[in-house]
């Protein structure tokens, strides 16, 4: 390509000049209105995208949810001896908590609930009808950071430490928690 010819393709007056679709330069006119609907577009662009993103991780909690860590031995009433077994377990487990000890180490030491002893028997926040009835009667009544007795339920037998409870905006103390409790899972 000889010099002549890339001097005809770049403008002479303004290198930054905008172009139409065409690659066509714009007169001037037309390419200040451009940069002033740039220059107005810009923020609104943005305050659309803030706004959406906003309103979509803005969770709105509609019933309580509690946080909680459970230690859970499992035991099948229907074997001999199983059930006195797993409460021995647990009873002694109970006893090192106790004592002061770890609760997280504790779950990921004991607790055979495989979906949640791994990380340290944390539950994740959850509603009153995803636990079965007898978790979810104790964990809704504890306060933060308590720790529970034993808890026989359906799986077995928990050791429960509530760690935060959210509330709807307008729920009170006295309402009855939603769901039935028959949500079909401890964790």
């Amino acid at each position: 390509m000889s010099e002549d010819n890339k001097e005809s393709m770049v403008p002479k007056n303004n290198l930054n000049a905008a172009t139409d679709w065409d690659g066509e330069q714009l007169p001037v006119e037309p390419q200040r209105r451009f940069r002033w609907i740039a220059w107005l577009a810009v923020p609104v662009v943005i305050a659309v995208f803030v706004a959406i993103n906003y309103r979509a991780s803005r969770r709105e909690i509609r019933e309580p949810v509690v946080l909680t860590q459970h230690i859970l031995i499992k035991c099948d009433k229907y074997k001999p001896g199983d059930c006195d077994e797993a409460y021995a377990r647990i009873r002694e487990i109970k006893k090192k908590i106790d004592a002061g000890a770890d609760f997280s180490a504790l779950a990921r030491q004991f607790s055979e609930d495989e979906t949640t002893a791994a990380a340290g028997g944390y539950v994740g926040y959850t509603t009153y009808g995803q636990l079965v009835e007898e978790y979810a009667k104790v964990a809704f009544s504890m306060k933060e950071g308590e720790v529970s007795d034993i808890v026989q339920s359906s799986y077995g037998y928990h050791i429960i430490k509530l760690l935060s409870r959210r509330n709807p905006i307008g729920w009170k103390p006295d309402s009855k928690p939603v769901g039935s409790g028959n949500g079909g899972h401890s964790n």
